[in-house]
């Protein structure tokens, strides 16, 4: 025969498989679109090195002051040949006749970049959470399906968020 308690573990423990389901199945998505982006941003096709110089610098009104934006025109070298190309990036993260380093696609030489470095890293983050994001959903669901002790305590957490 089964006591008052018995029964409340049980509602507990079905309410926390139910969330360890729905959990596991929107970590899963969230891993995959963050894997996914971070894919995308490690494959930059800008591989190229070359040193740039800015050669001029123009800055207008911004629909958002805080980080305003200006057109940064840069000169770089492709195979001895100049080129130019015009850039939008935040006011101040250059100077004028201001030596960097620019990447530029191989089959496109027009294209370039400046923080190649950056985007490399925040995609291999990117990848990092998007395995752990799901793991934690799969485990949960793991660990709600083998004891229901742990169930109910998902499903209690559940409940306390859910009304408090």
């Amino acid at each position: 025969m089964s006591t008052t308690f018995d029964k409340g573990v049980s509602v507990f423990a079905t309410v926390g498989r139910i969330r360890a389901y729905i959990g596991a199945f929107v970590g899963v998505l969230v891993g995959v679109v963050l894997i996914a982006l971070g894919v995308t941003m490690r494959r930059n096709p800008h591989t190229v090195p070359s040193d740039a110089k800015v050669t001029e610098i123009v800055c207008t009104s911004s629909p958002s002051p805080k980080q305003p934006l200006c057109s940064y025109e840069i000169q770089y070298g492709v195979n001895g040949q100049a080129m130019f190309t015009t850039l939008q990036l935040p006011q101040g993260k250059y100077v004028k006749n201001q030596m960097i380093t620019v990447f530029y696609d191989p089959a496109n030489v027009h294209s370039i970049d400046v923080d190649i470095a950056d985007k490399r890293r925040v995609g291999l983050i990117l990848i990092i959470v998007g395995v752990v994001v799901p793991l934690v959903g799969l485990l949960t669901l793991y660990f709600s399906r083998k004891s229901e002790t742990f169930a109910a305590v998902e499903g209690a957490g559940a409940v306390w968020r859910g009304v408090f």
